[in-house]
């Protein structure tokens, strides 16, 4: 079958499976190895936490795909570290801290993510949650994802059942190219935008249920044709952010932060050159972590954690 040749050419020309495994959850299709590749023993990119948090610890558990993981920087670059770093440094006081725990891995799609927040995220107990959102997420795991690491290790139950629902996927849309934007993210957000709707309802109940205050982070494309006072993607970022702001988000858009910065500056190079559009590269983390800093210093939960008195 071809789904077969496609996924045992992609086993012969990767190495992908040294450092991801098959998840048992079938809709998450893999996971990261634990205690392999620098990952911890849950299978994150981050230091050990139990899920126990001391009385005077405040959690921030950010959940997000390639870009909160830190495609391309070093252990420790990605935006999460840099504002645990950056808020332990302004509480400097040893009887707190602040841990931000990352549960992002990358690849993963809002689907996927949804998952990890309702399984895993609040057996942490946190304080807070930042959703980081990429305008990639809502690509479906198998069908509309270029990620290998899903293909490596998706095993359909039914060949011919997967070939029908992947044909429906292609043909909706086909028929969606008559109505909606041409250029690729905000196509995807056109065709899928009542999943978009249901999913990131699903996190707002989630959130409501455990008490959770959600800040929701919007990450801008990178790219060589535009500056960010004349970002193409503003209306979609808009859309979103008023989306996420009904449902009771404090919306981050990442957009502000960059303005004074050429997007080229910002971005991961490839091999060739050419720039990233999805990833930052360390000057761009920081900088998003820095705009984090000051909205997570303003959140009204922190600011009462950081004002009780300790015996």
């Amino acid at each position: 079958m071809q789904f077969s040749a496609m996924r045992e050419r992609l086993i012969a020309n990767h190495k992908t499976g040294l450092c991801t495994i098959p998840s048992n959850n079938p809709g998450l299709v893999y996971t990261l190895t634990p205690n392999k590749c620098g990952f911890n023993s849950k299978g994150y990119r981050d230091y050990e936490y139990d899920y126990n948090k001391d009385s005077n610890a405040f959690r921030i558990v950010v959940i997000g795909d390639s870009v909160a993981y830190g495609h391309g920087l070093g252990p420790g670059e990605a935006f999460p570290k840099y504002l645990e770093r950056n808020l332990n440094r302004t509480i400097n006081d040893e009887r707190r801290e602040v841990q931000v725990i990352s549960l992002a891995r990358g690849g993963y799609t809002t689907s996927q993510e949804l998952i990890i927040l309702e399984q895993e995220a609040f057996q942490y107990d946190p304080d807070l949650i930042v959703w980081s959102y990429v305008l990639n997420d809502p690509g479906h795991t198998v069908f509309a994802n270029d990620n290998h690491r899903a293909l490596y290790h998706f095993e359909p139950r039914f060949h011919l059942e997967h070939f029908f629902m992947k044909s429906l996927y292609k043909i909706r849309e086909r028929i969606m190219r008559s109505s909606c934007d041409k250029a690729y993210f905000a196509f995807l957000h056109c065709v899928y935008w009542e999943s978009i709707e249901s999913n990131l309802g699903k996190v707002y109940e989630l959130a409501r249920d455990h008490g959770t205050p959600v800040l929701f982070l919007i990450h801008p494309m990178f790219g060589s044709s535009f500056d960010y006072n004349s970002y193409p993607l503003a209306a979609l970022h808009n859309q979103l952010g008023g989306l996420a702001s009904d449902l009771g988000f404090e919306v981050l858009d990442l957009t502000q932060a960059y303005l004074p910065y050429d997007p080229v500056q910002l971005a991961l190079k490839g091999k060739n050159g050419l720039v990233d559009p999805v990833h930052p590269n360390k000057k761009g983390s920081d900088i998003a972590a820095s705009y984090l800093f000051a909205a997570v210093i303003e959140n009204e939960t922190f600011g009462s954690w950081a004002a009780r008195k300790i015996d």
